[in-house]
């Protein structure tokens, strides 16, 4: 493949909302039909808040991207794959497509691809949304899972996250909070750079290793479940003053 320029989450956003994405946004659509009960249909409008329809479409292209497979045949999905190797690492080269490299950023082996089961490109477009818009912030993440005794993985970690925010986010949980936002996007990148960033707090304010990147994750998933809005102050409040 070859590696055309360094993107930011805007452009790349921009560009996957132009895209046909018909065939998944049915199956999300069906997913979200199964997943609720008779009772549930029932009650929806006393317990719920109701998205909007040009949020809950936004939404559904959310949702959707995590079934788009990384594809070699698509030069942005190797740019997105590349701009977070170069702004992370600082590195000047273009990065081979397939080799040990790849785990300095976190991922488990020679082929990112591989990681990418469940979250898809959106879990790309995850990292690089961090990159774009809290990078001083990201980088000393990053900086703290290549050290030599407190490493974890910080790709296969910002999969995790972003799992668990699709799942928040398909219970209808955060709908307040995208109708406050109106949009989908930016409330769902905010709460996964906060749970995200909350990891990372609570791994480097108690010196964990990776025999304790568990219990963070869980901790950090939790808070996301049970607290969101608390979550994301906490977050606003160190993203602008560190």
């Amino acid at each position: 493949m070859i590696f055309r320029k360094l993107v930011n989450f805007r452009d790349v956003w921009e560009s996957f909302s132009d895209i046909n994405l018909t065939e998944e946004k049915k199956k999300v659509q069906l997913e979200f039909a199964q997943s609720q009960s008779f009772f549930d249909k029932l009650f929806a409008s006393c317990t719920k808040k109701s998205l909007p329809p040009s949020i809950a479409e936004e939404r559904n292209l959310i949702l959707a991207l995590a079934k788009i497979p990384f594809d070699d045949d698509n030069p942005l999905h190797f740019d997105i794959l590349q701009t977070i190797y170069i702004k992370l690492t600082g590195e000047a080269r273009i990065i081979p497509r397939f080799g040990p490299h790849w785990e300095k950023i976190g991922f488990q082996g020679r082929d990112p691809a591989t990681d990418l089961r469940g979250v898809g490109i959106l879990g790309l477009v995850q990292l690089l949304a961090f990159l774009t818009y809290h990078e001083e912030m990201f980088k000393r993440m990053w900086k703290l899972s290549t050290h030599e005794k407190h490493n974890f993985p910080l790709s296969i970690c910002g999969f995790s996250i972003t799992l668990a925010v699709m799942e928040n986010l398909r219970t209808d949980k955060l709908n307040a909070t995208l109708i406050a936002r109106r949009s989908a996007i930016n409330a769902f990148n905010e709460f996964y750079f906060a749970t995200f960033y909350k990891l990372f707090t609570i791994y480097s304010n108690n010196s964990y290793t990776i025999q304790e990147y568990p219990l963070a994750k869980s901790v950090a998933i939790e808070n996301l479940r049970s607290a969101p809005n608390k979550l994301l102050v906490e977050f606003h409040k160190d993203s602008t003053t560190k």
